[in-house]
Formats: C-alpha cells, sequence, structure tokens
C-alpha cells in the first residue's frame, strides 16, 4: 500500500473501483484489521463500518465490508460491489444467530411433532440433515424482524431478544407444515412408480421438481408455502386419474389387441 494512502471509514459516499482497487482496500483494512482472516463464533470483533474509503492521491477507492457465513463460524470480507456485501452480510449474521441459538434450535427441532418424519423422510430431494438445516435457517429468518441487518455488537444482541421468545412457536407451525409437506410428496412419489417409463412420468417429476427446489423452505415465501400441501395433493389426484386411464382403457389400434392395457400380453406401444 503506497506511503500516501489514506483509510477513513464512513457511512456515505459511493465510488467506482478501477484496476486492482479491490485488493487495494482490502489491504488497507487487513492493515488496520488484522481480525479480518479471523473466525468468530460471536459478535466480538466491534463495529463493522457500511463502507471504507481508501485515498491513494487523487485516487479515491471503496469497499463494502461485511460479516461472511465460513458454515461453523463467520468472518469479515470486503466487497466492491454494494449489493454483493449487503447480500453476505445477511447470510453471515443469519449463521451467527444460527451459532446463538444452537441449542434452542435442537431443542425445538426434537420436540416437533413432525420430527419422526423429518428423521425419516425419504430422500427425494433432500436428505433429513438438509431438512433439519433448512427448517433451522426458515425459522431464523421468520423469527427474527425484517430491516437493515445489524452491524454493532449491540445491535446484534437486541435482535436475540427479539428474536428468542418466538423460536419455538415458529418452529413448531414449519414443522408441523413440513410434516404435511413430506406426507403428501410421498404420496405423489409412491404414485409415480404406476407412471414408469411414460412421459406423464416426466412431467409430474418436473413439476416436483418446480414445487420443491432445492432450499425450498427457505426461499419460498411464506404466503405460498402454506398452500403447498394443497398443490401436491392436486398433484397426486392428477396421478392416480392418469394410473387409471393407463390401466383400464384399452389398447391402441396398432397392437390390434382389445383388452385392458393393464392384462395385455404384447409389448405394444401403448404400454
Amino acid at each position: 500500500m503506497p506511503g500516501q494512502a489514506e483509510l477513513r471509514q464512513g457511512v456515505n459516499g459511493r465510488g467506482d473501483s478501477p484496476g486492482r482497487g479491490l485488493e487495494a482496500v482490502r489491504e488497507a483494512v487487513d492493515a488496520l484489521k488484522p481480525a479480518a482472516a479471523e473466525r468468530f463464533h460471536a459478535w466480538s470483533f466491534g463495529e463493522l463500518a457500511e463502507l471504507v474509503e481508501l485515498r491513494d492521491g487523487e485516487q479515491t477507492l471503496i469497499g463494502f465490508p461485511a460479516v461472511i457465513d465460513h458454515g461453523d463460524a463467520v468472518g469479515l470480507q470486503v466487497f466492491d460491489d454494494a449489493q454483493q456485501a449487503a447480500n453476505a452480510h445477511r447470510r453471515g449474521v443469519l449463521r451467527l444467530l444460527a451459532i446463538h441459538f444452537r441449542e434452542p434450535l435442537r431443542t425445538t427441532l426434537r420436540q416437533l411433532p413432525e420430527a419422526h418424519k423429518l428423521s425419516t423422510a425419504p430422500g427425494f430431494w433432500a436428505s433429513a440433515s438438509e431438512l433439519h438445516q433448512q427448517l433451522a435457517e426458515a425459522i431464523l429468518r421468520r423469527a427474527c424482524p425484517g430491516g437493515e441487518a445489524p452491524r454493532d455488537q449491540s445491535a446484534f444482541e437486541r435482535l436475540c431478544v427479539q428474536a428468542r421468545p418466538r423460536i419455538g412457536l415458529i418452529g413448531q407451525e414449519l414443522g408441523r407444515l413440513l410434516g404435511q409437506i413430506l406426507t403428501e410428496h410421498g404420496q405423489v412419489a409412491r404414485r409415480l412408480a404406476g407412471l414408469r417409463g411414460t412421459h406423464a412420468e416426466d412431467d409430474v417429476a418436473t413439476q416436483l421438481k418446480e414445487l420443491m427446489p432445492g432450499g425450498f423452505l427457505v426461499s419460498t415465501p411464506v404466503e405460498n408455502l402454506v398452500h403447498l400441501p394443497r398443490y401436491l395433493q392436486a398433484r397426486r389426484v392428477a396421478a392416480c386419474t392418469m394410473i387409471g386411464w393407463r390401466t383400464s382403457a384399452g389398447c391402441s389400434r396398432s397392437c390390434g389387441c382389445r383388452s385392458l392395457r393393464s392384462n395385455c400380453a404384447r409389448r405394444c406401444r401403448c404400454r
């Protein structure tokens, strides 16, 4: 970092990061905050500025610090894009909340009325472990009031106080809803066996993936999530209808057989 470079923190201002701007900002932040390379399990790194500004002669470089998620811990990182920093910061704060509420979340998940279904859920689109992780994240997202993610310890602690009494109730509601979703999904999956080898099987399977993509518990708005059991029930009824049509209707003329499709001994295209 050039000797004339001056780093200062602020809450206003925007700028571009030409050339090696991001690298220079990171070097400056690392020089000022050695903690940027550390891993944290609590908010012990002080206040996090909304931006850092690096002056190098007449050039001004801007960086956006954020708390980032490392899975079992969090770290600090400077981004050259404000939106990327905001998204990463929200995920990082969510990880800190998950660490802070680790035991309450475990207790809530164990006490769910549908916990046995989560532990034995068929891995059509997610394992039981992934379901638990999604459910824990969904509980935290709904338990925490909306608004800006905290940027200092006192704001984070206030958020924890607000979220704590909501975790149990929201966990029970989401657990019960997920149990209904798993029940309906399992019934649709069983009906798919009766459509094996047909275009209808591909259609129903595609619809299931669209209704429940990876991480659907977190990504699906709660106002849509509550309707998911009903949507799955409709898919199940449609699959049953197609199975009934397939096994009760007569064979196609190309086969020349007038028996039921389920009893046809020839290898015709309708089977």
